[in-house]
């Protein structure tokens, strides 16, 4: 992806800068403590994912349980059997075209909107000979089963904040009762802000590497690749660079499978 400069390493003013930012975050780990720097880690997109993680197995154990699919899939079946009676009528033994017209009959007795309507129809394209429901069967177990993650996801979420936040009070708690647990949970923490620290410059370095093109970008690359710091981590990332990041390479994998 770039040739590396040969010139002898010295510190310069991007090891200066380096330093610096490690240095922030070794202080910030140190005085947050251990607990709260690895719970720190935990932003909203990072619960999002685990809390989506979580709530599919959790999603099975709910159903199975509490049935919470099931009865949503009834409250909403009968729903929209009281909006029109053609919600509850058979589509067993009827054709394609008698089942998309039946369809487009069920929405037409709704009040939604035009594009809500497209939108049904084509998320649920039934097909002759594979369905003995009525339409508010279908949309009953399907908008039951969406509901019930929803609700389940919601829940892990809300369930994940409570305990980071217990745990957070109780290590603030712990340390302040006692000056071994302080102390050791603020060296562990000064860990945790050290490798935070390392991770952030590779990744600033790795995401700066794709801008060596640029060609007033020029003095700062060969100050990178000249610096002490900068010239180790350069050396370690390249490789990485070059095999899992090397955005021509991805466009041109991506522009080629997308033509197939």
């Amino acid at each position: 992806m770039y040739t590396m400069i040969t010139e002898e390493k010295s510190m310069n003013y991007v090891d200066i800068i380096i330093i610096a930012i490690i240095l922030i975050y070794v202080l910030v780990g140190y005085f947050k403590g251990f607990v709260v720097s690895i719970l720190s880690l935990f932003s909203f997109p990072i619960k999002l994912i685990v809390s989506i993680l979580v709530a599919k197995p959790a999603l099975m154990l709910v159903n199975g349980v509490f049935g919470l699919d099931v009865s949503l899939a009834s409250s909403i079946t009968a729903k929209y059997t009281k909006i029109s009676p053609l919600f509850g009528q058979s589509m067993a033994d009827m054709t394609q075209a008698e089942i998309d017209a039946h369809i487009n009959n069920c929405l037409e007795a709704t009040n939604y909107h035009n594009t809500a309507k497209s939108f049904l129809k084509s998320v649920f394209p039934i097909k002759e000979g594979h369905s003995a429901y009525t339409f508010g069967d279908v949309l009953g177990k399907t908008f039951g089963s969406f509901y019930s993650f929803v609700i389940t996801l919601i829940a892990v979420f809300i369930i994940l904040t409570l305990v980071i936040f217990i745990i957070k009070r109780v290590s603030k708690k712990l340390n302040e009762k006692s000056v071994l647990i302080k102390h050791t949970d603020r060296t562990l923490g000064l860990v945790v802000g050290l490798i935070r620290g390392i991770i952030t410059v590779f990744v600033i370095l790795t995401t700066l590497s794709w801008l060596r093109s640029l060609s007033f970008l020029d003095n700062f690359f060969v100050a990178v690749d000249t610096s002490f710091l900068g010239g180790f981590i350069t050396r370690i990332t390249s490789g990485f660079i070059d095999k899992y990041v090397n955005i021509k390479e991805i466009a041109k994998w991506f522009i080629g499978n997308t033509l197939q």
